[in-house]
């Protein structure tokens, strides 16, 4: 098994896999959580039947279908994960207790992985290597990093951790956007309408023969890459009932916007926020469009890719 450890170690949370009780694994998100608390979202949960994810001694059902606010609710809802209602964010959200986890690490899980000769991670980060990206800037997540991939089947699973001005996250989308995009551009991300529709390849392609997809995130963590939401409780959360259209204008070239969550200038002293990963690129190239979301109370910031009101942008 990968390597674990809790998530009181000082390390960054985002994007690591983490066991639960009742036999979920999922993902941490990296967003402010009360003290001993961390955001999780279930992607297997062990069954007796079902996917042909297998783990020593236990099998793996899926239970997020998709990604997006819409994908999140419907993991949520058949992992059966009790959601606290939050007076900060005024909604419910998936915690769960940090004495409660186990984590696999995954920079640790990386050297794991190649350590072993897993030929799919062997070559996806042999690729980027290749291309100047430094090993220690990577990790690895997904059914690689539990140790239960299929051949055929599973994606190796990138996380890119990069400093405030996002050159390897930037690096590595220059990368990927060079090979062949494993999926078509979409207009709908799990809710999220995006027009015009937009590509995915420059986080999701072939790479060897095999699926690689990968997130930007933070190297310090969220307190270094987004204001709005460097500290718990929130600096400027949404406030659900806040729901606003608006024109905004996105200086191009921000590193943020590759790093989760995409947090970006939009001008007139309003922050875009997106908890949809797959608008990083849009938003890295910036432009000016008509955007759908939640506002915080103060009026400064905008979210978009929340359950409540997933949004939508539209280049103009």
């Amino acid at each position: 098994m990968s390597p674990r450890r809790t998530c009181r170690g000082g390390w960054n949370p985002h994007a690591a896999l983490a066991e639960a009780p009742g036999g979920l694994l999922g993902q941490l998100v990296g967003l402010p959580a009360p003290p001993g608390h961390a955001v999780f979202v279930p992607k297997y949960k062990v069954c007796g039947e079902g996917g042909p994810w297998r783990r020593p001694g236990a099998r793996l059902c899926r239970v997020i279908i998709e990604y997006g606010p819409r994908g999140v609710a419907g993991a949520l809802a058949k992992a059966g994960l009790p959601q606290a209602h939050d007076p900060a964010y005024a909604a419910p959200i998936p915690y769960v207790s940090c004495d409660s986890l186990s984590v696999i690490c995954p920079p640790e899980a990386l050297m794991d992985a190649l350590s072993r000769g897993v030929n799919d991670v062997v070559a996806v980060a042999g690729l980027l290597a290749d291309q100047g990206v430094p090993l220690e800037s990577l990790g690895l997540t997904g059914s690689n990093a539990l140790g239960a991939a299929v051949p055929g089947l599973s994606d190796v699973d990138l996380i890119v951790y990069s400093d405030s001005d996002g050159s390897e996250a930037v690096d590595v989308a220059r990368i990927f956007s060079s090979l062949t995009p494993a999926g078509p551009p979409r207009s709908d991300f799990g809710g999220v309408r995006v027009y015009p529709p937009a590509g995915v390849g420059w986080r999701r392609a072939r790479v060897a023969g095999v699926t690689a997809s990968w997130v930007g995130v933070p190297r310090r963590g969220i307190s270094a890459h987004c204001k709005p939401l460097s500290s718990y409780p929130p600096r400027d959360p949404p406030r659900p009932q806040a729901r606003v259209s608006l024109r905004v204008s996105v200086r191009p070239g921000q590193p943020e916007a590759l790093l989760y969550p995409p947090c970006v200038d939009a001008g007139a002293g309003l922050t875009l926020v997106s908890l949809e990963y797959n608008l990083a690129l849009v938003l890295y190239t910036g432009g000016v469009f008509k955007i759908s979301g939640i506002a915080s109370e103060s009026g400064g910031t905008v979210y978009l890719g929340l359950r409540e009101e997933p949004g939508y942008l539209k280049r103009l």
